[in-house]
């Protein structure tokens, strides 16, 4: 009788060993794909002033073409980098959401640009939201501004 019970827990010992080997493999495998198409961050992020404008589309009667008005919302940009940055406003955005950001470096250059939202996330305890946005159609000028400001930052440690 003790026999077949030593059977019976190797059996299933190796069936749960085989299992977890199994699961490891598969988060290996998943982990190497969403690194793939996950774009690694090179630079620290840094802060600067922005003005947010949500861009709203409206039709007049029943007409196809759409006209857009921005409304300007007030917010802070907390992070900053060449591929997007991240925004605190009271405003809840929705993922997919078209703003319109006007940044403005510590050397006085603006940098306008268009972005997406990408995530939102509820900051109950500061009484906000806070969204990270995507850049979209940056022009080269001012991506190549963003970067030289960047490294300024990072050279002098931010001060």
């Amino acid at each position: 009788m003790q026999e077949r019970r030593k059977a019976l827990r190797r059996e299933s010992d190796k069936a749960l060993i085989d299992r977890v080997r199994e699961l490891e493999t598969r988060f290996a495998e998943f982990a190497e794909k969403k690194e793939c198409k996950r774009k690694r961050r090179h630079v620290i992020r840094h802060t600067c002033k922005v003005k947010i404008q949500m861009l709203i589309g409206h039709a007049a009667g029943y007409s196809n073409d759409w006209d857009f008005d921005a409304v300007a919302i007030p917010g802070r940009l907390l992070d900053l980098n060449t591929d997007g940055a991240q925004l605190f406003t009271k405003q809840r955005f929705e993922t997919g959401q078209h703003l319109r950001l006007t940044i403005e470096l510590r050397d006085g250059a603006r940098i306008h640009a268009p972005a997406d939202i990408r995530w939102v996330r509820d900051l109950p305890e500061k009484g906000g939201f806070c969204s990270g946005v995507a850049f979209k159609g940056l022009a080269n000028a001012d991506r190549k501004a963003v970067t030289a400001f960047l490294r300024e930052l990072d050279a002098s440690a931010g001060f």
